[in-house]
Order: C-alpha cells, then structure tokens, then sequence
C-alpha cells in the first residue's frame, strides 16, 4: 500500500513542479498559449552555470523545491540505487528546462539543473538516513501523508499567487 502512495506521491508532486515551474502557475491556459504561439517567441538560455543567473533566495528555493522529490524517489522506488534515482532526477529536471526554452515559458539554465539536482540529492540523503533509524513502513506511512499535505499546501500557495497576487506566466520581454 505505502509503494502505491508513494508513487502516487511522487506523480503529484512531478506534476505541481512542471506546473509551478513550467507554466508559473496559471488559472488559464491562455496567457500560456499567447507566449508559445507568439510570432517571435522569446527563448532565453543560460549555458555557463552560475553567471547572474540565481541570486541566493532563487538557489534556496530550488534546493527546498526539489528536496521532497529526492525523498518521494526513495520512497517509490525502494529497491533502486540512489545513483539511479539520481539519474532519474536529472532527466526529468533537464526536461523540464528544455521545455522552458522550446515554449519560451522560462529560461533553460543550467545552473537550475545542477541546483536541482543537489536539492534532490539532499532530499535523498535525509531519507535514506531517516530510514536507517526508523522502521520503514512507519516512516514510509508518516511521510506520505505530510507529502500529501505539502502538495497541498504548494497548490495552495500557486493559486493564491495566481489569482490573489496576479502572478501567472513569465513576461513577453
């Protein structure tokens, strides 16, 4: 049951990161569409990692964001190795930054991915160390529901940004 969770867990959370960070939380598709159907969509690259790209708060963030997906990939995949997990990671972190630049709806950096990819490592980390100490089941059990709870609380907050805030999509310029 907890693999099944855990798995269902691990999809959601794919799916609020591809759109909190792909589509940057709209309501509408529209705006998203007017960007990517644009005649001289905007594409922008960053292909030397750390040149003015993230500022401290930014690498914060990606490190948090991308956290609870290490934790949620052990918890899924129980019997893989984390270097596969990790391989795992990256492939869905540099999709998503190819898709930034194919739809002009951010930036494809790579910074991002290596920042990334060091939040789901830490995330990794904490878990298989958390499961050294404690039943797996338990933990397993105990951290699908707060990874449910913290779905719930990103979708929250995108949607509060979205229609309290008026934040949606990255601008035309």
């Amino acid at each position: 049951m907890t693999t099944k969770a855990s798995k269902a867990l691990l999809i959601t959370y794919a799916l609020i990161l591809i759109w909190v960070i792909l589509f940057k939380y709209p309501i509408s598709l529209q705006p998203v569409l007017d960007i990517m159907l644009s005649e001289n969509p905007i594409r922008r690259a960053n292909w030397i990692p750390f040149v003015a790209t993230l500022e401290g708060t930014e690498v914060l963030f990606n490190l948090l964001i991308y956290m609870p997906l290490g934790a949620f990939l052990g918890m899924a995949f129980p019997q893989k190795k984390w270097l596969f997990l990790i391989l795992y990671a990256f492939i869905f972190i540099t999709v998503i930054e190819i898709l930034q630049y194919v739809t002009a709806l951010g930036l494809f950096d790579t910074a991002d991915i290596i920042v990334n990819i060091l939040g789901v490592f830490i995330g990794l980390r904490i878990y298989l160390s958390w499961k050294k100490f404690s039943s797996k089941e338990n933990l397993d059990s105990i951290l699908v529901v707060l990874g449910f709870v913290v779905c719930a609380v990103v979708v929250t907050g995108a949607l509060y940004m979205a229609i309290v805030r008026g934040y949606h999509v990255m601008p035309l310029t």
